[in-house]
């Protein structure tokens, strides 16, 4: 197997190495590969580097870049890159072999000559396939058709078999229908939405994936982060536009009564109720939501997350690939000054090298427990 880049970690390097041993060998790499992730031929040797990017705010949430010696070796629009971290410790700890996701691509932009064929290719996540299709026809679904198997019959429409969705027994109550030019992916999101279910997103593996929309405060952390984990100091921004301690929730369905949920942060021992902060509304009309109970727990959700959002913060990894996975939580177990940053944090955004020099870096947002607002 052809490898590039590899680089010995020790705790001269980044201070403590994963593992108790000190030192950790990382290598990358870079696969043809189809739709369905089956691996076609491995490009390694053209691989130069890159990296992907988590944002959660995104339609498209993961994208990544990759740098080539050679842009001929990809057909853009036709393959699909899968990239992976191998991992060796000193310390004899079991080698790992971690994906870093699966991505459609694009055509490199530039121009290319026999000389000089380099090319950077950008890629996302399998939901950008599904944004690239729309329905030439009105889409109906008919009453009484499973949320996640409406999902996945819309998925299959565009070549994507490969997901991971929480299942459900909920059904459509009535007959819906999807207008011309709607895409696949919004179709997708809607009905999840409909169900309290996150929008789609990637996991590492390359399948995409929903479940249902959690406070952070019930998320199990994927890791806790302590000062040697740490390459850089945390840096913090707060946040203050993000915040709303009261959030009004609209159904504004043109075939129905209107639906609506009112829900406040009056609770003095939060940090960011109406009491400590005065009032920050928030308003979200939607049309796409199935009854009373979609309205309550999306305002219940909105409510939550306003909560989280006040204080912002960054941090700075050895190479983790699982900072790609969605909708995660971390705690922070620091000392020192960076005490004060210990709990729970939702991580809203990620960037994870295809480098073994690369750290991997996470943006991450305060959450506080969504009944007193106190810290986790």
């Amino acid at each position: 197997m052809a490898l590039f880049g590899a680089a010995a970690f020790g705790v001269d390097a980044f201070g403590d190495a994963i593992g108790s041993g000190g030192g950790i060998t990382v290598d990358y790499e870079l696969w043809r590969a189809t739709i369905d992730n089956a691996l076609v031929e491995n490009i390694t040797s053209y691989f130069t580097g890159g990296e992907a990017t988590y944002n959660s705010d995104r339609a498209i949430k993961t994208e990544a870049r990759f740098d080539l010696r050679d842009a001929s070796v990809v057909d853009p629009y036709v393959d699909y890159l899968a990239v992976f971290e191998n991992a060796e410790y000193d310390d004899g700890t079991t080698a790992t072999r971690n994906q870093l996701g699966l991505y459609a691509t694009k055509a490199p932009p530039g121009t290319r000559t026999i000389e000089r064929a380099e090319g950077t290719y950008t890629g996302a996540d399998l939901t950008s396939v599904l944004a690239r299709y729309a329905f030439d026809d009105t889409y109906n679904i008919s009453a009484g058709i499973n949320y996640v198997s409406a999902v996945a019959t819309v998925m299959a429409l565009a070549g994507i078999n490969r997901y991971l969705i929480t299942p459900t027994t909920l059904t459509t109550a009535a007959a819906r229908s999807f207008p011309i030019g709607t895409t696949y992916l919004e179709v997708c999101n809607i009905l999840l939405n409909e169900i309290g279910y996150y929008h789609l997103a990637m996991l590492p593996d390359g399948r995409l994936t929903s479940q249902p929309t959690r406070n952070a405060e019930y998320v199990e952390p994927y890791r806790i982060i302590t000062d040697s984990d740490l390459m850089a100091p945390v840096q913090t921004q707060p946040t203050d536009t993000t915040v709303a301690n009261v959030v009004i929730v609209v159904l504004d369905n043109p075939n129905a009564a209107p639906l609506t949920k009112v829900v406040r942060n009056d609770d003095a021992g939060s940090p960011t109720s109406t009491v400590n902060l005065g009032t920050r509304t928030r308003v979200e009309t939607r049309s796409d939501l199935a009854n009373q109970d979609a309205v309550d727990a999306l305002a219940e959700r909105l409510l939550s997350e306003g909560r989280s959002f006040y204080q912002t913060a960054t941090c700075t990894l050895l190479p983790n690939p699982q900072a790609l996975t969605p909708h995660q939580t971390v705690d922070l177990a620091l000392t020192g000054k960076m005490e004060m940053l210990n709990g729970r944090w939702r991580v809203r955004c990620a960037r994870v090298g295809f480098s073994p020099k690369q750290p991997t870096v996470i943006e991450i947002n305060r959450s506080t427990n969504s009944i007193t607002g106190a810290l986790v």
